[in-house]
């Protein structure tokens, strides 16, 4: 199985080789996702696409919140972004 880590690197190098792909990615990014999961993305979880430029930096930060017990045990193991199992 994937890490949240290991899914964000297949996504990004897939975007990096196939224009095609990139495109769907930045138009509709969970069904882009979605393909290179091979599962649907969760409802409730938002895919958001930015693309960097010399410009644009983006720098994505963790949330103040902390995690429920729940959440730990769905982040310790399976295909799971930010607690969702998938």
């Amino acid at each position: 199985m994937r890490n949240t880590e290991q899914i964000k690197n297949d996504i990004v190098a897939m975007a990096g080789r196939d224009a095609e792909y990139r495109e769907r990615l930045l138009a509709s990014p969970r069904e882009a996702v979605s393909e290179v999961v091979g599962a649907d993305v969760p409802d409730g979880l938002d895919v958001a696409v930015h693309v960097e430029s010399a410009e644009a930096y983006h720098l994505v930060i963790p949330p103040t919140h902390r995690l429920s017990s729940e959440q730990l045990e769905a982040a310790s193991g399976g295909n799971h972004w930010f607690g969702t199992t998938w």
